[in-house]
């Protein structure tokens, strides 16, 4: 049985608060990078830059918030340490692993290999990967007209015409 001195470290204030808010900030970053790039929401890849130097470049924000949200997974346990007392475990997680998510991040910002990228993505790149470019192929159109009827069909094509939108918006 644990006693109240071997357990206080259950409640550092690292355990009980900072392992729920980078949970939920984990969670913000990485939910909307997984929809993106499950093909679920593909009108990032049409979408305006948000950074004048990114004009020309592909939209990539979906794989940066990606390698965002497992930095912040990774050094969760870095909290678990903390409390612990175990310093030197702590500052190997903040100094080493924490680090390897945010090279991801910061080449993002620049490039993405599109071997890295999922199955559409690189379908995409290969039809020259450019903002005018329709991230839907036929097939995929297909696709989502024999989904039934219900919130994912209706999330889809309004997608769809997200990405239509778009890509008239280059045309002009």
């Amino acid at each position: 049985m644990m006693t109240a001195a071997g357990s206080a470290w259950l409640y550092n204030d690292a355990i009980i608060i900072g392992i729920p808010l980078l949970g939920v900030l984990a969670w913000c970053l990485i939910y909307p990078a997984y929809r993106a790039l499950r093909g679920s929401w593909r009108s990032w890849v049409n979408a305006p830059a948000y950074l004048p130097w990114q004009a020309s470049l592909t939209n990539t924000w979906p794989f940066i918030l990606l390698c965002m949200g497992l930095a912040l997974v990774v050094v969760m346990p870095a909290l678990v340490f903390e409390a612990l007392g175990w310093e030197a475990a702590r500052k190997f997680m903040w100094n080493g692993p924490f680090w390897i998510p945010w090279a991801g991040a910061i080449v993002g910002i620049f490039w993405w290999p599109k071997s890295l990228g999922p199955k559409w993505y690189r379908a995409w790149r290969n039809a020259g990967g450019k903002r005018n470019i329709m991230p839907f192929t036929d097939e995929d159109l297909e696709a989502v007209r024999r989904l039934p009827e219900g919130k994912r069909r209706r999330r889809l094509e309004k997608n769809i015409q997200a990405c239509r939108a778009y890509c008239a918006q280059d045309e002009e």
